[in-house]
């Protein structure tokens, strides 16, 4: 449950943070389940590979709402596109996350350039986000285990 920033909540409604920047105010008869502790996790589509450790993704916030975001991998780091071995990590994670391949992600926080930091999770065939959550590869760990990446 979050405020929403311009206090403007309808009477009879609630005001969900749903992340990503984005509130949804929903009537409270609908009685959404709350909680204090703020959820993270999202199912997500690819929509392109920037480089090895930066995906651009459609994320499904719940509640028929939807944005896109810029991820950066947590916890690695990837050579830039200019640099010896950025072409090849941009490869790598282009032949695991074609455009319009389901995910699901773990948001942390931003980066400095105004990225969110996540953790990506796939499954090498079509899943759906509950077995992708149950299964799943984790994208950042591959990318440690095939030397594309370095941890930061």
């Amino acid at each position: 449950l979050a405020e929403n920033p311009q206090n403007d909540v309808p009477s009879g409604h609630v005001c969900i943070d749903r992340g990503f920047c984005f509130f949804i105010c929903v009537p409270s008869k609908l009685k959404p389940s709350l909680t204090q502790k703020p959820s993270f996790t999202y199912p997500a589509k690819v929509k392109r590979v920037v480089d090895g450790d930066t995906i651009i993704v459609e994320i499904d916030l719940g509640f028929n709402a939807r944005t896109s975001a810029r991820l950066r991998l947590r916890g690695i780091n990837t050579p830039e596109m200019s640099d010896p071995g950025g072409e090849p990590a941009k490869r790598f994670v282009t032949r695991q996350l074609p455009a319009g391949k389901q995910l699901v992600i773990r948001s942390y926080s931003t980066d400095i350039y105004g990225r969110f930091v996540a953790d990506v999770f796939y499954s090498k065939g079509k899943a759906t986000s509950q077995q992708i959550i149950k299964d799943g590869i984790f994208l950042n760990n591959k990318l440690l285990e095939n030397n594309y990446a370095v941890r930061i």
